[in-house]
């Protein structure tokens, strides 16, 4: 049986922004245990997929669910699904170059230093007119919006209007300028000012693809 749920059609929501993601191959940034293969129904070739992740838990799953495609877990640091992973940690990579590279619902739970670090990073790790497809979430998007207004989790409170002139971090559902949550961290943009931070790079900010199903945004970055 399928594990996806309504958030994760990151297949749909990737080839929608990118249509040709088919046609190379693709680095998983934060693949926990392959959303994107089993979204795809087949239609994308696990030979050609690489996942990495912080899960290894995950990572063993999908190793069982697409024993032909690569799984590779690191011990990097996240303040909500890795606090005692090690700052700076990046994967061992068997393939050093990548024709499109997807992190769905990553940079959504981290720093704004760390994003911008992996950003780096990973841009490494494309091939020359390669893309790098980011989520984000937008805090003047409707959809986002609507999706966040009231429904935070019951005993950690609510912050029911999510408003900022450049960047917020939502700590265990308390607006904050700094990333200090101990259960639930996420990390919110203007988009003047996430261009703005991303300047260095040849890139455009999307709205979430309705067909898709889901509330983040995408960064597209390519090289």
């Amino acid at each position: 049986m399928s594990k996806i749920d309504y958030y994760a059609d990151t297949f749909t929501y990737f080839k929608t922004l990118h249509p040709t993601i088919i046609n190379g191959n693709v680095l998983d940034y934060g693949s926990n245990y392959g959303m994107f293969l089993d979204s795809s129904n087949g239609n994308f070739k696990q030979e050609t997929y690489t996942g990495i992740d912080i899960d290894n838990e995950a990572l063993l799953e999908g190793k069982k669910l697409f024993p032909n495609a690569t799984f590779i877990h690191y011990n990097g640091f996240n303040h909500i699904y890795n606090p005692n992973g090690i700052k700076g940690c990046r994967p061992l990579l068997e393939n050093e170059h990548y024709d499109t590279i997807i992190s769905y619902s990553v940079f959504t739970h981290t720093t704004i230093e760390d994003m911008l670090d992996t950003i780096k990073w990973l841009y490494l790790k494309l091939k020359p007119g390669g893309k790098l497809l980011l989520s984000w979430l937008d805090v003047d998007n409707t959809l986002t919006n609507q999706a966040f207004y009231n429904k935070r989790i019951k005993d950690l409170g609510y912050c029911d209007i999510i408003k900022t002139d450049d960047y917020a971090y939502l700590n265990d559902n308390k607006l904050s300028r700094t990333a200090e949550s101990k259960k639930w961290l996420l990390l919110f943009f203007k988009k003047d000012y996430l261009s703005n931070i991303l300047s260095d790079y040849k890139h455009v900010l999307v709205p979430p693809p309705q067909s898709a199903g889901c509330i983040q945004s995408c960064i597209i970055i390519e090289k």
